[in-house]
């Protein structure tokens, strides 16, 4: 049986431009390989494709699900 693993993340960020931003959970996929805080560009990526407004900036970033 094969499924992806999903991890939830409380991720806190800002966006460069305006300097708004926001915090909550989001779901991340496996596959976007996100193991340590060097791979806290998939974050960004999501929030970017997700609510496209310019340039995330991550502040803070906690794994919820194991």
């Amino acid at each position: 049986m094969f499924f992806k693993k999903e991890f939830k993340y409380h991720v806190v960020y800002t966006y460069q431009n305006n300097n708004t931003g926001g915090d909550g959970s989001i779901t991340i996929r496996r596959n976007k390989k996100i193991k340590t805080s060097a791979d806290v560009n998939g974050i960004r990526e999501f929030i970017e494709t997700e609510y496209s407004m310019g340039k995330v900036v991550i502040k803070n970033w906690i794994r919820l699900t194991a």
